[in-house]
């Protein structure tokens, strides 16, 4: 096959695998709906009457102060409507597409496809990532951080490490959850200058996770002091994480998972066996980044595990956005370096005309669907409530009454 015209097929399809992500976030911010309660509990926060009432109230969510600081900002210039809110997830979808095209670009590539069918057409990013809630602007910055470190790695200069710094400083300002996935960067990228003996940059990449890290100290203690958390604790291991994570992996679509599962150990495999031809190459671009990608893709599943297992909640599909964020960001850039590699260029190609062809149907349902139907209750109620009603359920709570309610409601259940 034509090199040429491998590259110029590499372009036109992550153009438009960035199409497709943009249709599906429009088609998602036209039918996501009212919000549910966890988007109503961030949009409350955000609300609240004096600015003293967020610091002294946030750490009931995953968000520090930063994130409900900007919904607060964004309902003051644009309104708190449903529809507007939901207008705001579709900017973070679009920020997200502009920053893995960021991060391919840097690198020398022609477009992020792996991360746009990996996780731009994943049904966990396109229902959650979108929603009122951190886990999406987290990921941008995620995406960024993995992008500029090893940009800063093939080129390390000053202004390098300086963005890379401001990238992970503001996931950790945004997620709580970043904090796991930002230590596997920085350990990664140490690893490799050790491997190196360039001790030097080695310090300095010591000296910028130390500044994300004490960035996030004012919120530490309200975090870590919260008692109250210890209802929500309980046993967490290997198994039931393993489980809600393929559930992040299948959301809807076990088609996707398939892509994961052929993906990632392909492009890894292949890595680890280009690292090994060309380690002895010590002053090698190739060689460093390499072992800092791979690394990452390792660290950053060990280094979330264990927090999970230390925060010991029963995890949801969404808890896992941010890892599956940067294990796609870290195999797309994998595979941008690889595509040198003619089999590796084909394979990348092939792969990506396979998920613009057949994932855009399993997302259509799920783009569709609404994430509460409280509305519906709601509805329901006006329609058919009467005076009497109240009493004929008296002594039940009124969350109960709504269970009750809603039960009357065919193929409507009460979701989230």
């Amino acid at each position: 096959m034509n090199p040429k015209l491998i590259r110029y097929a590499e372009r036109i399809i992550a153009i438009l695998l960035s199409a497709l992500v943009l249709f599906f976030l429009g088609v998602r911010a036209m039918h996501a709906g009212p919000l549910w309660r966890d988007e109503a509990a961030t949009v409350q926060l955000a609300q609240l009457p004096m600015l003293s009432d967020i610091v002294a109230n946030f750490q009931h969510e995953a968000f520090p102060p930063p994130f409900p600081l900007l919904i607060r900002t964004y309902v003051a210039l644009f309104g708190a409507s449903d529809a507007s809110l939901r207008w705001f997830g579709f900017a973070i979808g679009v920020t997200l597409i502009a920053a893995a095209w960021f991060s391919s670009r840097a690198l020398g590539d022609r477009g992020p496809l792996a991360f746009l069918a990996l996780f731009g057409l994943n049904a966990t990013f396109l229902i959650w990532g979108t929603s009122i809630r951190g886990y999406g602007l987290g990921c941008v910055f995620l995406l960024l951080t993995t992008g500029l470190t090893a940009k800063a790695i093939s080129q390390p200069t000053t202004a390098n490490a300086v963005f890379a710094t401001l990238a992970s400083i503001a996931s950790v300002q945004v997620m709580v959850n970043a904090i796991p996935l930002i230590a596997a960067i920085a350990t990664a990228a140490f690893t490799v200058f050790i491997f190196q003996r360039r001790f030097r940059q080695a310090t300095v990449v010591c000296a910028c996770a130390t500044i994300c890290a004490l960035s996030f100290l004012p919120y530490a203690k309200a975090y870590l002091s919260a008692d109250w958390k210890v209802v929500l604790k309980y046993d967490a291991d290997f198994f039931s994480l393993w489980d809600k994570f393929r559930l992040a992996l299948e959301e809807r679509s076990l088609l996707m998972a398939v892509f994961w599962y052929a993906a990632v150990p392909l492009i890894v495999v292949a890595a680890i066996w280009r690292w090994w031809t060309v380690r002895r190459e010590k002053s090698s671009v190739e060689t460093d980044l390499l072992l800092f990608l791979i690394s990452v893709s390792a660290l950053s599943i060990f280094t979330y595990y264990a927090f999970l297992k230390i925060l010991s909640y029963a995890t949801r599909p969404w808890y896992y956005l941010p890892l599956l964020c940067v294990v796609a960001g870290a195999i797309d850039l994998i595979g941008g370096m690889l595509a040198h590699l003619r089999w590796i260029k084909i394979a990348r190609v092939l792969f990506a005309i396979t998920a613009l062809l057949f994932l855009p149907f399993t997302l259509w349902k799920s783009a569709h669907e609404p994430l509460t139907d409280i509305d519906v209750v709601a509805h329901k109620l006006e329609e058919e409530a009467s005076p009497g009603d109240l009493s004929s359920i008296h002594g039940i709570s009124p969350l109960r009454s709504i269970d009750i309610i809603t039960a009357q409601l065919p193929g409507s259940p009460f979701r989230r």
